[in-house]
C-alpha cells in the first residue's frame, strides 16, 4: 500500500509535476500511449515506457538491462534530469514532511536499523506494489487451463502460427509472461534525425549492438505504439 501511494504521487519530481503513474497509466496497461515518455518539464525521453504488468517476473529491468531487479530499476527514473529530476535527499525531506508518509514508513520498515524513510526504502516499497500488478487470467490462459472455448477460431489459428517453426514467435515470447529474458536484434527502424540507439550495447559493450530487452506481450493491444521507440502503431 505505500509503494502504490509513492508510484502515484507527483512529489517524486522536483517540481512535484511527474508521478510513476505518468507514464505508466493503468488504464492504457501500465504504459503511457506514447512513442517516447514526456518527462519533467516536458522534456522527450528517447525510448517507449515499457508496461509495468508482470515486470516481477523479469530479471534485467529497462529496455536496455540497466537496473538488476525493480529496486534498482525505481531509482533511475526518480534521479534521471529528463524523468522527474529529483534529489534523493531532498525527496526523502519532502516526504517526512507529510505525517501519513511518516508513520507508514515507521510501520513498514520501523524495525529495520536507521531511520524508516531512505531513499533505499522508497524504491524497496515503490517495487513491493509493482510485483503485485500481475495479468494472469486471460483469455489465453483460462484456454491453456482447458476453456477451447475461450478463444476464437481465427485466435486459435493465430495461435497455432505464433507456436509453429514457419513463425518462431514463441521463440523469444514464451509462456506464460511472453517474454524472455534474453535481448534481441529484430531491425526496428530507427526515429528520423535522431542518433542510432544502440540498446543493451551502451551497458553490455560489443556484440549487443541495437539489441533489446524482450517486451512482454500481456495486454499488447493497450500498449501502442510498439517497440523501444514507439515506431510502429499497430500490432499488424
Amino acid at each position: 500500500e505505500l509503494g502504490r501511494l509513492l508510484f502515484f504521487d507527483k512529489r517524486l519530481s522536483a517540481n512535484n509535476t511527474i508521478a510513476c503513474a505518468s507514464c505508466h497509466i493503468p488504464a492504457l496497461a501500465f504504459t503511457d500511449g506514447q512513442p517516447v515518455s514526456t518527462g519533467i518539464n516536458g522534456q522527450q525521453g528517447g525510448r517507449s515506457a515499457p508496461t509495468a504488468i508482470n515486470r516481477g517476473f523479469s530479471i534485467a529491468q529497462f529496455w536496455d538491462g540497466r537496473a538488476d531487479d525493480l529496486e534498482h530499476q525505481a531509482s533511475f527514473p526518480i534521479q534521471d534530469m529528463k524523468e522527474m529530476a529529483q534529489d534523493k535527499d531532498e525527496l526523502v525531506q519532502e516526504l517526512l514532511q507529510v505525517p501519513e508518509y511518516a508513520q507508514l514508513f515507521n510501520e513498514v520498515f520501523g524495525n529495520s536499523a536507521g531511520p524508516a524513510l531512505t531513499f533505499e526504502n522508497i524504491t524497496f516499497a515503490i517495487a513491493s506494489f509493482e510485483r503485485t500488478i500481475i495479468a494472469n487470467n486471460s483469455r489465453f490462459d483460462k484456454y491453456a487451463q482447458g476453456d477451447h472455448l475461450a478463444l476464437s477460431r481465427s485466435e486459435r489459428h493465430g495461435l497455432n502460427l505464433f507456436r509453429s517453426l514457419k513463425t518462431r514467435c514463441f521463440e523469444c515470447h514464451n509462456f506464460p509472461t511472453f517474454n524472455n529474458p534474453d535481448f534481441k536484434v529484430v531491425g526496428v527502424p530507427e526515429i528520423n534525425d535522431q542518433e542510432p540507439d544502440l540498446g543493451r550495447a551502451e551497458i553490455a559493450g560489443k556484440g549487443y549492438e541495437r539489441a533489446f530487452k524482450v517486451p512482454t506481450l500481456r495486454n499488447i493491444a493497450l500498449t501502442a505504439p510498439y517497440m523501444h521507440n514507439g515506431t510502429f502503431q499497430t500490432l499488424e
